[in-house]
């Protein structure tokens, strides 16, 4: 805008008023236009992030090295921005709307032409691409846009809401990966790379449709207008016309103009008196920091600080005296430790203790002899009967349920787990006593939980006994059957070659052997799953076989060379038991899972009579 443009408020119009008016905008032209500039940045990083998604997979169609993509991935944001920076003299001279347009259908034809120019070598898609940075300088039309038209009304709910509304629109950056991200996961199986960037540019193509109704901005209407008079020669006509729309060429200035004459106050606080570097301002501050909403800052640097305090390293001695006050107890990394609000320690027999509150209470049953079953109480148990979510067989979703905001990890130590616990010592005893004022759950724990402790602690001690040589022989019998399936796959293919590999069998199957491709990974190979290979198998021997070669060697492996290292010197196999494995109450099996033996086949029921019961005993098996 010249300087001539903006006139001061008493300046005098030198003719008449003019017949030419420019667009009277009201609320719902800004709102329709704030949508479609909402959209249009969403396909514009579509676009974006479809192009850095699926580089890698046109690069390995064509046989370009990854460094050659990184090559063409610079250039294309070299030329991309260029072509954004160009981009703003244009849409000064052609308009907002049209600008608007032609961004949204530049990305999309070059989303379009990129589907086909990858063919033509790597020189014409890095131009496709770079010119496709049409789609990174639509945020900037939408900015002059959406300014112009917020600034045109007059409504003070628009004015109120203008802050959120840009926020709104600038957050079509994580809606647009988002989308790329889901819909390339769809449909790359289904049409590889090149259906993905026709698809992408469809969308956009809708989009132009629907912003041929959108209004250009009176601001630019009045300054096109002034220039095409003086470009005819019409000064007169032309001042006339800035007259008589001042407030808008005025607006256009104070928008464009940057503030240099704020009066700002410097803060004259040294940074070591900050809540950054100084703990008591830090715990001073804890309201304001409520109120402003960044609890979550003042609890990182509140544990921060703890752990900063708590680095020196326990010094947890074996216990040698008795406890006479309640003790949680739990296990960790096979070794038992106490806490109280007094002491800690690590112990070797229950009988130190008086009361105790466990965490670990089926490794205890399994340790121990439980002699004072009324002094025992099986916090886990409780847990679990008050929410079987928690899964409270392990030390880590115990924590999680006294503390979620607990820093604790699978690979902290046992001094912090000792910190931890004595510090919600008393919360755990509350919880206790609230659990037991639950009349029906505290019945349920005492008649039937709690019972199974020991119940389960005698079955896994007991075991259950085996034939090892049953066990060897059906492990040489598969490993026959392994073989022969091997080798009559390799007289398919003349060559030897890993049956588990689906590289490998990927290889064979479609170039050598020029089976139909069926299904595509999500990198756009060809499968080679079991769904894959089971529809072969109606057609083709060598995918019958290698099915039932890896049938056999899951089974081989799993149940029966798997459990072969599980057999005690007794020979028998001690599985735990697991009362708090799954939500629904039924019991697990674990180390190993003897839940999951087969029985629908031959070799199912050869498995099954590894498993041999006492004698004048027999097994029952049942289910509900």
């Amino acid at each position: 805008m010249n300087k001539s443009e903006t006139l001061d408020q008493d300046t005098k119009p030198v003719s008449a008023k003019s017949d030419w008016q420019p667009n009277k905008l009201q609320k719902k032209d800004v709102k329709f236009a704030t949508w479609i500039a909402f959209i249009a940045w969403v396909l514009a990083v579509y676009d974006f992030i479809l192009f850095g998604t699926l580089l890698p997979l046109m690069g390995n169609d064509y046989g370009w090295s990854e460094v050659e993509q990184a090559q063409i991935a610079t250039w294309v944001a070299v030329g991309g921005a260029v072509v954004a920076f160009l981009i703003g003299p244009i849409v000064d001279r052609m308009g907002r709307k049209p600008g608007l347009i032609f961004t949204v259908g530049g990305a999309g034809l070059c989303s379009l032409l990129t589907a086909f120019g990858a063919s033509a070598g790597k020189g014409p898609l890095t131009l496709i691409r770079s010119i496709a940075g049409l789609g990174y300088a639509e945020q900037t039309v939408n900015a002059t846009y959406l300014t112009e038209m917020y600034s045109a009304v007059d409504d003070p709910e628009l004015q109120k809401k203008k802050g959120f509304i840009y926020s709104l629109v600038q957050g079509g950056w994580p809606i647009g990966a988002l989308i790329a991200a889901g819909i390339t996961a769809i449909l790359l199986p289904i049409v590889g790379w090149q259906g993905n960037f026709i698809f992408a540019a469809i969308p956009s193509f809708i989009l132009i449709f629907f912003a041929m109704k959108l209004k250009e901005t009176p601001q630019f209407q009045v300054h096109k207008r002034i220039r095409e008079l003086r470009e005819a020669g019409d000064e007169i006509a032309a001042k006339n016309l800035a007259v008589e729309h001042k407030d808008l060429l005025n607006m256009s200035k104070d928008l464009a103009t940057i503030k240099t004459d704020l009066d700002l106050e410097i803060p004259t606080t040294n940074l070591s008196e900050t809540i950054f570097l100084d703990n008591k301002v830090l715990e001073d501050s804890g309201n304001e920091i409520s109120k402003y909403e960044l609890n979550r800052f003042l609890g990182e640097r509140t544990n921060l600080n703890k752990n900063e305090n708590e680095k020196e390293k326990l010094e947890i001695k074996l216990l040698d005296k008795n406890i006479d006050v309640l003790s949680i107890v739990f296990n960790f990394e096979n070794k038992n430790y106490f806490v109280n609000n007094d002491e800690f320690g690590e112990f070797e027999s229950l009988l130190n203790f008086n009361n105790i509150i466990s965490l670990s209470s089926q490794k205890l049953f399994n340790e121990f002899q439980i002699e004072k079953p009324d002094k025992f109480i099986a916090y886990d148990c409780m847990l679990f009967l008050l929410d079987p979510s928690i899964r409270p067989d392990n030390l880590l979703s115990i924590v999680k349920y006294l503390d979620p905001q607990s820093e604790l990890s699978k690979k902290s130590t046992v001094d912090e787990y000792v910190k931890f616990f004595q510090s919600k010592f008393s919360s755990v005893n509350k919880s206790i006593k609230e659990f037991e004022l639950e009349a029906t759950l505290h019945q349920l724990y005492k008649d039937v939980d709690f019972p199974m402790l020991k119940i389960l602690s005698e079955m896994e001690n007991e075991g259950i006994t085996v034939s090892k040589e049953k066990m060897k022989k059906l492990s040489k019998s598969l490993s026959t059957k392994l073989t022969n399936l091997q080798n009559k796959c390799y007289s398919i293919t003349e060559k030897e070659f890993n049956l588990n590999s689906p590289k490998q069998l990927s290889e064979i199957f479609f170039n050598e052997l020029k089976y139909p491709v069926l299904k595509k990974t999500p990198k756009g190979a060809p499968s080679t799953d079991a769904s894959v290979l089971e529809e072969l198998a109606k057609n083709y021997d060598l995918p019958k076989h290698i099915l039932k070669y890896r049938e056999l060697e899951k089974i081989r492996s799993t149940y029966v060379d798997g459990l072969l290292p599980e057999v005690s010197n007794d020979s028998k196999i001690h599985t735990h038991y697991n009362l708090f494995g799954t939500t629904t109450g039924r019991l697990s099996s674990e180390k190993p899972n003897l839940q999951n033996i087969p029985n629908k086949t031959e070799l199912g029921q050869q498995i099954r009579d590894f498993f041999i019961s006492k004698p004048s005993m027999n097994f029952i098996l049942s289910d509900y």
